[in-house]
């Protein structure tokens, strides 16, 4: 049986969770680029958009224990603000084939608008790896995971991606909440 695959999933995990604006967001002003993408329930999505309540954009994967610990906190943004105060825009990448982001979300009782396969969405906006996450408002981006890096040295010492990522989502929500509260 060929574990390559499986290796260089394990790579990715291990090196890349929190490479976020690399890319091209980071040479630009605070735009967030624009693209525009159909959710997985056939409705197209305009992003940024025009006018609404400000977005969460969260770059996710359904194997990566960094995104699984960081959305139940993203749902309880959902559940405190409600629809009409925040957005919680998904989109799932680097997904293997036999997948299911829109079943994990369902499973999960998450309530999160879903875009799959955006790998051209994630480039865009710098994200490589997972999880990305970055607070829009107005089309500018106010805020993003790479400012929040500090967690990374708290749980240096800490092994494991399952036990670094429950250390690391909470305080990543926390700073979401402050910048969200601070709009």
């Amino acid at each position: 049986m060929n574990t390559q695959p499986k290796s260089v999933l394990s790579a990715i995990v291990l090196i890349l969770p929190l490479l976020i604006l690399a890319g091209p967001l980071a040479a630009q002003d605070n735009s967030a680029p624009a693209w525009t993408a159909t959710d997985v329930n056939g409705h197209e999505v305009a992003f940024p958009p025009a006018s609404g309540p400000p977005t969460v954009l969260l770059f996710w994967a359904t194997w990566c224990p960094y995104c699984k610990g960081l959305m139940p906190h993203l749902q309880s943004l959902v559940d405190e603000y409600g629809d009409e105060e925040i957005r919680i825009l998904s989109v799932s990448i680097f997904e293997e084939d036999d997948a299911n982001p829109a079943a994990y979300l369902a499973k999960q009782g998450f309530q999160f608008q879903l875009v799959e396969k955006g790998e051209a969405i994630a480039k865009q906006y710098g994200v490589k790896g997972t999880p990305g996450l970055f607070l829009v408002e107005q089309g500018e981006v106010v805020w993003h995971l790479g400012l929040a890096r500090q967690a990374e040295k708290r749980t240096e010492g800490v092994k494991g991606h399952g036990l670094r990522a429950a250390r690391r989502a909470p305080f990543w929500a926390a700073e979401l909440r402050k910048a969200l509260d601070g709009l």
